[in-house]
């Protein structure tokens, strides 16, 4: 038969069965694991987007002159691969060919022009690129 661990209120003697760990240390181990989980998911939420798939951005997040938006805030999300701004008004707005896909409008309406190049538009890659971390 194998060996029977010795335990008290604190620990267990190693025990072979559990590789060479005691149950309450085990233990320990996934409440950190699932703790250490969640934190990161809470990090996601504590950004002001209120899940871990959305996230407050703004124009003090980007290099100045490259906030690509006529509103100065919004909540970027995810959706499956669909990346989604919300303005502070709450309209939403496509940021990706997967959200037009889905029928959000454009984003073109709050999308700033480039003055320096007639018809371009400012890179909306700052608030694209969050949103796509948020789908990963």
């Amino acid at each position: 038969m194998g060996v029977k661990p010795k335990c008290d209120s604190t620990a267990c003697d190693a025990d072979p069965s559990l590789g060479g760990f005691g149950t309450v240390a085990l233990v320990r181990v996934s409440i950190l694991f699932v703790a250490g989980a969640l934190a990161g998911c809470g990090e996601e939420a504590s950004s002001g987007g209120g899940s871990p798939q959305s996230a407050r951005l703004s124009k003090s997040d980007v290099p100045k002159g490259e906030w690509p938006l006529t509103v100065s805030e919004g909540v970027v999300r995810c959706e499956g691969s669909a990346v989604i701004f919300r303005t502070p008004d709450g309209e939403n707005y496509g940021v990706n060919g997967t959200a037009l896909s889905r029928g959000l409008p454009k984003i073109d309406p709050i999308w700033k022009k480039d003055p320096a190049v007639p018809g371009a538009r400012i890179n909306i890659s700052p608030v694209l690129d969050r949103g796509l971390r948020l789908c990963r």
